[in-house]
């Protein structure tokens, strides 16, 4: 695989699809794009503690050490911004956990 990217909220339960694509990324032989995204009017150091929390994650995994991987953070709609890390990646494969289901009010 040329790259992977793997979207991640940091809430309880991400840690199994970041943890999914490290193992891609090892197994390929790929690097990683790990992407978070922030709302939109989130601050530039909200942005930061968000990046350093993605990385200290990451670095806290198996192999993650071994592999090439990069962290974007990005503010906006995570649909969109998803999309834009993983093409700016020249991804070919993007991981995503369970969506949580809501109520709807």
């Amino acid at each position: 695989m040329k790259s992977i990217c793997v979207a991640t909220d940091m809430d309880p339960g991400a840690d199994r699809a970041v943890a999914r694509a490290v193992r891609l990324a090892v197994v390929h032989d790929s690097p990683l794009t790990v992407v978070s995204v922030l709302p939109e009017d989130a601050t530039e150091t909200q942005q930061v503690e968000r990046k350093n929390q993605v990385t200290r994650f990451c670095k806290s995994l198996k192999d993650c050490d071994t592999i090439d991987m990069s962290v974007v953070i990005a503010t906006g709609n995570p649909v969109d911004e998803v999309h834009t890390a993983a093409r700016n990646a020249g991804a070919e494969i993007v991981v995503l956990g369970l969506h949580k289901p809501r109520t709807i009010l």
